[in-house]
Formats: C-alpha cells, structure tokens, sequence
C-alpha cells in the first residue's frame, strides 16, 4: 500500500505541476506553449493509464502509463533546453562605467 500512496503523491505532484506550468505559459512564446500543452497531455495520459492499470490490472495500460511519462520527460526536458539555450536569454548589462567585456560579455 505503501508503494501504491508513493505512485499517487508523484501523480499529485506532477499535475498540480502541470496545471501551474500552464497557467505561466499563457504569455510565452507559442513554442513554449505548445511544448507545455504537449507536457501537460503526456502526464494526464500518464495518469490516466496509471489509474486504468489499476482498475483492469492490465500490463497495456502499464506500458501506456509509461510511455506517457518518458513523453512528459521528453517534452519537459524540450521546454527546459529550449529556455536556456544563450540565443533565447537577454545579455547583461554591464554597470556605469564598465566595459561590456569586464563581466564576461562578448
């Protein structure tokens, strides 16, 4: 019962996650967007199947649930690069008096 109350907190957590991403994604780029949609349904898929997986005790449902969490790992991991990546942050500006090139600006 234990192992079941673990899989279900996980589950929680990353729909209450999925649920905040979406609501700050509403003024992001479509790219972004899309890919916090594209998060958002492979978790509820997850979820989903996870739950059907109980119910049937079938190892379809199983493969499903898992499917829908390396797609959620895909699309998350899609979003996290896609953000970081230096053509999508903004350079700093470098301080009175300082050259841009002081702070490690090219």
């Amino acid at each position: 019962i234990a192992f079941l109350a673990a899989h279900g907190l996980i589950a929680l957590g990353l729909v209450i996650g999925a649920v905040l991403l979406l609501r700050a994604a509403a003024g992001w780029g479509s790219r972004a967007r899309s890919l916090v949609i594209a998060d958002a349904a492979a978790i509820a898929l997850a979820v989903a199947a996870g739950i059907l997986t109980l119910i049937t005790k079938s190892g379809w449902w199983s493969y499903a649930m898992a499917a829908g969490f390396i797609a959620a790992l895909l699309t998350s991991g899609s979003l996290l690069l896609a953000e970081t990546t230096p053509a999508h942050s903004a350079p700093r500006a470098a301080a009175p008096g300082q050259h841009p090139h002081e702070h490690g600006q090219p």
